[in-house]
């Protein structure tokens, strides 16, 4: 313990501030020199930790840049800086920091202001609890209360601390700074090992390529075009195979664009061409030191007609069966209804039906279709006459489908058909002639009745003989006989006679006849006489 006989006489410290109050001011200055050192010191360790973790970061950016050091190397050198500033940050805390207490702040102002001599240190052993200084008289310790307050009060308190280590600290750290400044502005490649350094995503090289996703026709090319940046590197690829299969990649090389490059490194634009795709691929540019993202080509499949079904409903009243043929070249009889069924290689956003120009029928110029999937449906109802359409239809992507014809030609149903075999047209008999009489009727879809009438001397038409044909399709003969002497005929009569066939259309019947024929009645004797005209 230092102590230092008071200077002044006793009567005039007696007569100075009260010892308690001297030393709990005395105290009080200490503690906030404590407080300012231990900034100072915060301040100083601050610089110092950023000083070692710059150069610490620029040996290895350094170290990268010459190098090129992979991620596992340069994340353990991170975590290695992490630990050892962590470590100094606790060790500098806890021996220049939590040990920084008022004793050794009381000791460091004695240093620095040499008027108090060890006033502060010998204050601070009687004052504090904790110490054991040896027995001292009351007095006499009060006195030096007194005596250091008034000392404290002419010292210099600003000057207690020394700031020199704390501008040392600053002005290297500035200087560190400073050159990290320059270095980061004059040198890209500097940057990107600084960045490297502290993890982030940089590379020296950068690849970038186009187009990453496109859309194009069947049968068409894409030319890749990638671009290398930064350091040039020694290969690249494109890879390809059939969009979400798992085959094997195809590989093909990524060379300059320019065709005068001989350099074995690669540097600027590269390109390559899928050529002839038919199909949806995905590919990837192999290319620099980071995986570029997956690149997907969709080619457009031409839209086609894979399948045509068409099934036709023949009137009722024909008797014909339905019946179902894949053409589209159609033969149906008159009246009949067809659905018609058109299967693409794929949906499409609309389809069109229209009648082409030179068809019988002008009035059905567009048919309703509609679309379900990869089907296009459409229907014609109770056809009379023939026509040709065309088919067209469009996906959703654009692409067209070449127009497709369609022919329907239509079988009317013809009028039946009747003729007189027997007898013949001009007939001349007596009253009492059996006239033998054969008649011949046929139909394209069937013949339903075939009859004679006949009709004496302006009377009424009556029926000599008729027949159902029962719907036959065949050659329908019908002999009959007309009995003359069944009726009180003379010589100034005459008889008229016509055959008749029916067919069935669309339910009502519809007849034919022969034209008109004639039989004329003559007398039993002929008289003939001979006359002198006079002629030559």
């Amino acid at each position: 313990m230092s102590l230092t006989t008071p200077s002044t006489p006793v009567s005039k410290l007696t007569k100075s501030v009260p010892a308690d109050v001297a030393r709990r001011e005395l105290e009080a200055r200490i503690r906030d020199m404590q407080q300012r050192a231990i900034l100072q010191r915060k301040l100083v360790g601050l610089c110092c930790l950023a000083i070692g973790c710059a150069l610490a970061l620029s040996i290895v950016a350094v170290a990268d840049f010459l190098l090129e050091l992979e991620f596992a190397y340069r994340t353990g050198w991170f975590a290695g800086l992490v630990m050892m500033a962590s470590a100094a940050i606790y060790l500098g805390w806890k021996s220049w920091i939590a040990n920084y207490t008022l004793s050794r702040a009381a000791v460091d102002a004695e240093a620095q202001l040499e008027q108090l001599g060890q006033r502060l240190r010998t204050t601070l052993d009687y004052d504090q609890p904790d110490r054991h200084p040896a027995a001292a008289s009351p007095l006499l310790v009060a006195a030096l209360h007194r005596e250091s307050h008034q000392v404290a009060e002419r010292a210099d308190w600003d000057g207690a601390i020394d700031g020199r280590p704390l501008v040392k600290a600053f002005l290297v750290a500035a200087a560190v700074a400073c050159v990290w400044i320059v270095a980061l502005i004059g040198s890209p490649e500097f940057r990107i090992a600084a960045a490297r350094a502290l993890l982030l995503p940089s590379e020296y090289t950068t690849v970038t390529y186009s187009p990453q996703t496109t859309t194009i026709r069947s049968g068409e090319s894409v030319t890749v075009k990638a671009d290398v940046t930064g350091r040039p590197i020694p290969s690249a690829q494109l890879r390809y195979r059939p969009a979400g299969s798992q085959d094997d990649w195809q590989t093909m090389d990524l060379v300059a664009t320019d065709e005068e490059e001989t350099s074995a490194l690669l540097h600027g634009p590269l390109d390559a061409t899928l050529e002839n795709l038919g199909h949806d691929i995905e590919f990837e540019v192999v290319a620099g030191p980071r995986a570029l993202p997956l690149g997907a080509i969709r080619v457009l499949q031409p839209l086609t007609l894979e399948k045509s079904q068409t099934h036709i409903t023949p009137p009722e009243y024909t008797g014909k069966t339905d019946e179902t043929v894949e053409s589209l070249d159609l033969k149906v009889l008159e009246g009949s209804n067809v659905e018609l069924t058109l299967e693409l290689n794929r949906p499409a956003g609309e389809a069109k039906l229209v009648q082409r120009e030179g068809s019988a029928d002008s009035s059905a110029s567009k048919i309703p279709l509609t679309i379900d999937g990869n089907l296009v449906r459409g229907k014609f109802n109770d056809l009379r006459k023939s026509a040709a359409f065309s088919f067209s239809a469009q996906a959703a992507d654009g692409m067209s489908l070449e127009p497709v014809r369609f022919h329907i030609r239509v079988q009317l149903d013809r009028k039946p058909q009747v003729q007189f075999i027997e007898p013949s047209e001009e007939l001349v008999v007596t009253p009492t002639t059996e006239v033998p009489l054969l008649v011949e009727a046929d139909d394209d879809l069937g013949l339903f009745k075939v009859g004679v009438m006949y009709q004496i001397s302006g009377g009424p038409m009556e029926t000599l003989l008729e027949q159902n044909a029962d719907g036959s399709t065949e050659l329908f003969r019908l002999p009959s006989e007309l009995l003359l002497e069944q009726h009180p005929l003379s010589h100034q009569d005459a008889v008229n006679y016509f055959a008749f066939a029916e067919d069935n259309y669309f339910g009502q019947p519809r007849r034919t006849t022969t034209p008109l024929r004639f039989i004329d009645i003559r007398p039993f004797k002929l008289a003939f006489q001979m006359l002198d005209t006079g002629g030559t």
